[in-house]
């Protein structure tokens, strides 16, 4: 059969046209394996087909995700970006889709600066060093008796206890002897007929507790021939009352030995004996001391001597101590 050459260009022309007419092509019905699935653009739908993927218009960033889903199946949607990893410790916020802060959940785990609970079985045994007490020279003003706060008081070497809204109590034996302060060969001064001091002692504030017992014992000495010299001791400003403390006029020494009782924040009763070198005891009366004992400041311990020259006292040692 013959053919013109103009039917040959009409049928040509006509199949092109069929071909490029075809301007959308589903892939999922063209092949069984496909793995190709175009994406659609707008809110998401109630209904899918797995395989569908969708640019939600409506998504939310809140979440930690971004704003493409998956049919993962049967009218399922699932949000596919940057998620916690459900365990808690990490937390994902999302402002944009290419902004998103991935961190510690600090509701769960500890830091440095925070305020941590902890709530699990802890093992400090395997530490280099383990320090669990906070640590100072003086009661701290407040504390907190639900968590039984604690410090260590590093003058006293006690470890104290929150036991009430800012109230702090020592623990350990009711009996713990702490040597404060302790000297030797104090320098020897010439009486002069008015009060001087021999040495002296400041207990830092907070050291005492009410209840505590203060002892103080000092090796007096004297020479020349005058008058007996009168030793004494103040606390805080206040002397303990001198009456029978002085040293007997034969006498060329005495072992004084007062005791106090810190009965308040701010008063102490004194007792205790004076023995001089000729074996007779004197007792220290009985003393309320002034306001200006209060052992929440320092308060100053000295030694003093009152009498007149030639005489000249000194103290070979003494020590202050606090029982509780």
């Amino acid at each position: 059969m013959k053919f013109s050459l103009l039917r040959v260009f009409m049928i040509l022309g006509m199949t092109l046209a069929v071909g490029f007419g075809q301007t959308q092509v589903d892939l999922r019905t063209q092949s069984k394996n496909s793995v190709l699935s175009p994406i659609t653009v707008g809110t998401l739908p109630a209904s899918c087909t797995v395989g569908d993927v969708r640019y939600a218009t409506d998504a939310s960033f809140a979440a930690g995700s971004w704003t493409v889903f998956l049919c993962t199946a049967t009218n399922i949607w699932t949000q596919t970006g940057v998620e916690a990893d459900g365990t808690g410790y990490l937390t994902v916020t999302c402002t944009l889709p290419d902004s998103c802060l991935v961190g510690p959940n600090t509701a769960v785990i500890p830091s440095l600066p925070g305020q941590n609970i902890w709530l699990g079985l802890n093992d400090f045994s395997g530490g280099s060093k383990t320090a669990l007490f906070r640590l100072a020279a003086a009661p701290p003003s407040t504390c907190d008796p639900v968590s039984r706060e604690a410090y260590f008081n590093t003058v006293a070497q006690t470890l104290n206890i929150c036991t009430s809204t800012n109230t702090w109590a020592t623990m350990g034996s009711p009996h713990t002897s702490i040597l404060l302060y302790q000297k030797t060969g104090v320098a020897a001064v010439t009486a002069t007929g008015a009060t001087q001091t021999l040495d002296s002692f400041v207990i830092p504030a907070g050291t005492l507790q009410v209840a505590d017992v203060v002892e103080i014992q000092a090796n007096f000495a004297r020479t020349g021939s005058a008058a007996p010299i009168v030793f004494g001791v103040t606390f805080g400003g206040s002397a303990i009352p001198t009456s029978g403390v002085s040293t007997p006029a034969a006498s060329t020494g005495a072992v004084y030995k007062p005791t106090l009782v810190v009965s308040g924040t701010a008063a102490e009763t004194w007792g205790g004996t004076l023995t001089s070198d000729g074996g007779t005891s004197f007792v220290v009366g009985s003393h309320s001391s002034a306001a200006t004992g209060n052992i929440s400041a320092p308060i100053t311990v000295s030694l003093t001597q009152s009498g007149t020259g030639p005489d000249t006292g000194a103290v070979s040692s003494w020590f202050v101590k606090v029982t509780r």
